[in-house]
């Protein structure tokens, strides 16, 4: 597990914190975990065709990429930027208590998953509509 941190704007935040990712990803999970280091908002991959329908915003981003002779990819689990007016503490601890917890097993699934993966990058999104939490469980070519 690798970690880089981009400061915020004051009135910003992420989803969690590095702490609270500290209770569910392990030193042993090969992952590098990025709090707005790959930008502060999420786009998506110009070969990423049939995209999710999303109304809200992707505060976070897991993806790993198991395309063929890729050797030297690891998984990658980005959190982008939210304005704290959009996002109170109650939305917090149901990401903590709810959310990580499913992060964490989609990708120890997806990892394991060696028999029968199609090559692709695998990609699990959160989407923040203002009220409520969804998943979206991607992959593209």
């Amino acid at each position: 597990m690798k970690i880089k941190f981009q400061n915020l704007n004051q009135n910003e935040s992420y989803a969690c914190t590095k702490q609270d990712i500290k209770k569910v990803v392990t030193q042993e999970d090969d992952i590098f975990i990025n709090f707005g280091n790959h930008g502060r908002s999420f786009s998506f991959d110009s070969k990423f065709i049939k995209r999710p329908h999303i109304d809200g915003q992707i505060i976070v981003s897991i993806s790993i990429n198991k395309r063929l002779n890729i050797s030297d990819a690891n998984p990658s689990l980005s959190f982008y930027v939210i304005r704290d007016e959009m996002y109170d503490q109650k939305y917090r601890n149901i990401f903590c208590e709810s959310i990580l917890p499913k992060i964490h097993d989609w990708y120890d699934k997806t990892l394991s998953n060696t028999n029968s993966f199609i090559p692709g990058v695998y990609e699990l999104l959160v989407e923040w509509t203002g009220d409520s939490l969804k998943l979206h469980d991607c992959r593209f070519a």
